[in-house]
């Protein structure tokens, strides 16, 4: 019984040293020397990849400071989102005044996206007010990548649309 014991150890041990000459000697590519480095980089190309920097790089609303404006055509739009600072996963308000008012019946959308990065639909659903204003409630989410930069376009009848790009605070 012993002997079959020690014959199991020198097998095992035998083994042991032909994975470690093996693994040692033969290079198959499994494993990417400087792996962090080189997805770094594959990564940062394809976030760039098809997209100006400036339109994803660069907010062009500081909605956390108050009231964002532009123009399209005749029509000013102000933004603006509450409470401050703007954090994603959270319950927001999404506010808009129109100027001139165009009196819609059904409201307004704005369609929350990020410049350069498919985020799905999410579409927020904004009610007139009595004092002519829009509002309505949405939550912006957590991008997986890390990216603050969010983009709300609004769609005017008759007007064309107009986009609001800012960040949020994780």
């Amino acid at each position: 019984m012993k002997g079959l014991i020690w014959g199991l150890y020198a097998a095992f041990f035998v083994l042991m040293g032909v994975t470690y000459y093996v693994a040692r000697t033969v290079n198959d590519g499994l494993v990417e020397h400087h792996y962090y480095e080189k997805s770094l980089e594959f990564f940062s190309k394809k976030q760039t990849q098809g997209t100006m920097r400036s339109e994803t790089s660069f907010p062009d609303c500081e909605i956390d400071r108050g009231l964002c404006s532009k123009k399209t055509g005749r029509t000013e739009v102000n933004f603006a989102i509450t409470p401050k600072p703007v954090r994603a996963m959270e319950e927001l308000e999404f506010h808009l005044v129109v100027s001139p008012d165009p009196r819609l019946t059904t409201g307004l959308t704005i369609n929350l996206g990020m410049p350069g990065m498919h985020m799905g639909k999410n579409q927020i659903l904004l009610g007139r007010n009595p004092d002519g204003t829009y509002t309505g409630k949405g939550v912006i989410p957590r991008c997986p990548s890390g990216r603050k930069l969010w983009k709300a376009t609004v769609q005017l009848p008759k007007e064309g649309e107009v986009s609001f790009t800012f960040n949020v605070t994780y």
